[in-house]
């Protein structure tokens, strides 16, 4: 809520800039955008700390619409340190909208200081106009993230259940958003049911459920691509749970039975080993022992 007396709402400027000059963690998706964003905010900072000499403000500072304006791009960038990347490249229209949007609020509180009435250096003065002059910019040129990505996670999500027929694309997937491994994946899909738990949003639900689809393609790849385990492309994708919907097989190879678990008459897999005091393995099953055709 904003706050209406400027000594409080002049604290709470500061205070949610220097929270913001804080976040540096972003997605690498939107990395660029984010940075960009907590530069310009960084950048009024110094606007801010002069304010605080300047006892007599005469409604020369809009602080209502400066604070909005900050409480938005706080919770954006917020947003773009914990969410998925696959999520915002399928909700990336809602995403533009959020940075345009920011930058809209910034240009138009800004526009409304009266700098006449405050004493504050020339050097503020066209540090904030430079910032006005970025946040018009990024209003106008703001592309939405991921165009190319955008196109191929539609097109994985719409093909049939097949890891190695989509192979290039979930490739190329990866390395875009710097999914290195299935834990970078496990991270992603965390970040998605964490966001859908805290913004209970049912009017992108069904984002999220592509999201979880696609993921769990991209996590399939790259436990395929590690080469311990196949992939079955038959089971049934409605199955998104923590059983999953994907039968894993070890490799035959991984499996290497020791020498000392087998008989060493029958050299079959002996039941219920004992390890004795001389490292010799036996089974004190004296019935079965005997009961071997060498030992009659």
């Amino acid at each position: 809520m904003a706050e209406t007396d400027p000594s409080g709402a002049l604290r709470n400027l500061t205070r949610v800039a220097t929270q913001i000059s804080y976040l540096s963690v972003f997605k690498p998706l939107l990395r660029t955008q984010c940075c960009d964003l907590a530069r310009r905010i960084r950048f009024l900072a110094p606007l801010f700390h002069e304010l605080h000499d300047d006892v007599v403000f005469s409604g020369a500072v809009p602080f209502p619409a400066l604070q909005d304006a900050l409480f938005k791009a706080r919770d954006l960038l917020q947003f773009a340190t914990r969410t998925s990347q696959v999520f915002m490249i399928l909700d990336r229209e809602q995403v533009k909208h959020r940075f345009k949007d920011v930058a809209v609020r910034f240009e138009h509180a800004i526009s409304k200081i009266s700098f006449d009435e405050l004493d504050v250096s020339e050097e503020i003065k066209e540090q904030v106009a430079l910032v006005t002059t970025q946040f018009r910019r990024a209003k106008e040129q703001f592309d939405p993230p991921g165009f190319q990505l955008y196109e191929q996670l539609l097109s994985v999500y719409n093909q049939s259940y097949d890891v190695n027929a989509e192979t290039a694309e979930l490739s190329l997937i990866s390395e875009k958003l710097q999914f290195i491994n299935v834990d970078d994946v496990k991270q992603e899909s965390l970040a998605l049911e964490k966001m859908a738990v805290e913004r209970r949003d049912h009017s992108q639900k069904s984002i999220q459920d592509m999201s979880l689809v696609v993921l769990k393609k991209i996590q399939d790849f790259l436990m395929v691509e590690s080469g311990n385990i196949i992939v079955s492309a038959s089971e049934d994708l409605s199955r998104q749970t923590d059983e999953s919907y994907v039968n894993v097989k070890l490799c035959p190879q991984s499996l290497v039975i020791p020498d000392e678990f087998r008989c060493p008459i029958s050299l079959e897999l002996m039941k219920d080993p004992v390890i004795i005091c001389t490292g010799q393995t036996r089974v004190f099953q004296i019935s079965v022992y005997f009961s071997h055709p060498r030992c009659k």
